[in-house]
């Protein structure tokens, strides 16, 4: 099982990517999910995304839905803006 978490900001397409991810992994035959986390709904409020792939779905099921604390993937996706620029 491969576990996958992307951390960005609001606006960023995080939760589509994860998405994405979730999606080509389910259309190849492979038992998956994606689930977000994040507070308020804002654009630049941080957001969490994970997403885990059974690779081997003849032997193995995913059969939790708790948050991933131990990645075997990690992407951030931070801008941090100069406040001196025009």
């Amino acid at each position: 099982m491969v576990e996958v978490r992307i951390h960005g900001r609001g606006g960023q397409g995080v939760v589509t990517a994860s998405d994405l991810l979730a999606m080509a992994a389910f259309t190849d035959g492979h038992h998956t999910q994606a689930f977000p986390s994040f507070g308020s709904e804002r654009t630049g409020e941080p957001v969490l995304t994970m997403e885990r792939t059974a690779y081997d779905a003849a032997n193995e099921v995913i059969e939790f839905g708790t948050h991933i604390y131990n990645a075997e993937l990690y992407s951030f996706r931070f801008t941090l803006h100069d406040s001196q620029s025009n």
